[in-house]
């Protein structure tokens, strides 16, 4: 049984609670480990490392500016509601409908649980041959453990996550112990150890590319197996996935409650079904749904083509950077022009904003420009970075989208409050 749901303030309160708290958008909670195969291409196990270490300290500004617009503003639409908070009156609307549609639904985290079970089973069995539907069934298994998850374990799901997060951080200093500190390397082609650090330093952000020459498309197994033996690859690979598969729950969790709360304010198609939610549950039962639907029928495309599916999955953390991107300069330009306007918050950066605001956004505008390059050179069909194509052509759809569409039905966060206030005044 469902019901359709339109009140705004039930969205900030039990839907909020009930997705675990894990309706703010922001992904800063996802492992590394599994796209290490780009960093070990470009820059080497020393250049993996320190890799991690600057991104770690840069991402850590970007995650204070979102803390405390969280704490301003604790909304399940996350990145399109800041925007549509902070932004210039004259392009709220619109700007938040389109980083909104950068939003909404990927297919990647269950991708890289599915691969990289499949290429576990590689590396311990080397007559096993590896089929791409193979990984298009471990997608489909995953995508299910997110929908049960997601749908009926909300109740137990917090206390795991804190036992999680313990195992995540050990999990870390045994992968750190793995790597070699020093011993840069360019096997990429780039003209200097700089422009190769540059370009592999993304995946310790997160980013989906071409797999290097290895035949598992996951060379950091053969890292761990190097180093520890057979038991040693399997346990601590194990760990990983389990992790990997902890941080896709919270991934379809996020963007389903972000994909309800766009679809009530008439940013998605089919809207009237994707904002009813489940009535003795109170979870966005269809955005749930919807969201594993979306993963499941885009593995498809897998078995087809890999570039092509990889094309698509690699606009994630560009289209990322984008609402990041926006919400920082959103934010900023009210803290600088308009600070009495800004909103209290339980939890505020204080006289350290600016700065923190300023470091998070040319963080993002710098990790932005290198989520486009290549893995490596010479670049041809199959290893270009298709990421951009897909950024330009979504960019392009919201565009028209709003121009057919949004501009005539859509209401913006900022908006609908107002006019809820209106009503209960009146």
């Amino acid at each position: 049984m469902s019901h359709t749901m339109n009140d705004p303030e039930k969205d900030e309160g039990a839907l909020k609670d009930d997705l675990y708290s894990q309706a703010n958008p922001p992904r800063e909670g996802f492992t590394k480990a599994d796209q290490k195969h780009m960093g070990l291409f470009d820059g080497g196990l020393a250049g993996l490392f320190w890799g991690f270490i600057w991104t770690f300290i840069a991402f850590s500004f970007v995650g204070l500016s979102l803390a405390e617009m969280a704490s301003t503003a604790p909304t399940s639409g996350g990145q399109y509601h800041w925007v549509s908070e902070f932004a210039p009156p004259s392009i709220q609307k619109f700007l938040s409908y389109i980083v909104g549609w950068m939003s909404t639904g990927n297919a990647a985290d269950c991708f890289i649980t599915g691969t990289l079970t499949q290429a576990l089973l590689q590396v311990n069995d080397e007559n096993y041959v590896p089929k791409r539907w193979h990984g298009t069934l471990f997608t489909w298994a995953m995508a299910l453990v997110l929908y049960v998850v997601n749908l009926w374990g909300h109740d137990f799901w917090p206390r795991i996550q804190n036992l999680l997060m313990v195992i995540h951080m050990l999990a870390f200093f045994a992968v750190i112990t793995v790597l070699v500190f020093t011993g840069f390397s360019n096997d990429g082609g780039w003209n200097s150890m700089g422009m190769s650090l540059m370009v592999g330093q993304i995946s310790a952000i997160y980013s989906i590319l071409d797999a290097t020459h290895d035949p598992s498309g996951y060379p950091f197994l053969y890292v761990f197996k190097g180093a520890m033996g057979p038991a040693g690859v399997n346990n601590l690979t194990i760990i990983v996935l389990l992790i990997v598969s902890a941080a896709n729950i919270n991934f379809g969790a996020s963007t389903a409650c972000q994909t309800f709360t766009f679809a009530r304010d008439k940013g998605l198609p089919f809207s009237s079904w994707l904002t009813r939610v489940h009535t003795s549950k109170e979870i966005p039962a269809n955005a749930i749904l919807a969201t594993c639907l979306i993963t499941v029928l885009l593995s498809l495309i897998n078995i087809g083509s890999l570039v092509a599916f990889n094309a698509i999955i690699s606009l994630q953390i560009v289209s990322l950077m984008f609402t990041y991107f926006c919400s920082l300069s959103c934010v900023l330009y009210r803290r600088l022009y308009y600070l009495e306007l800004l909103p209290v918050a339980r939890w505020s950066l204080r006289r350290w904003g600016p700065l923190v605001n300023a470091v998070g956004l040319a963080y993002v505008m710098f990790a932005f420009f290198w989520c486009f390059w290549p893995n490596g050179t010479p670049v041809n069909a199959e290893t270009f970075n298709w990421s951009v194509a897909m950024f330009v052509r979504v960019l392009v759809l919201a565009l028209v989208m709003y121009a057919v569409e949004g501009r005539k039905v859509y209401v913006g966060p900022v908006k609908q409050c107002r006019m809820a206030r209106l009503e209960i005044s009146s």
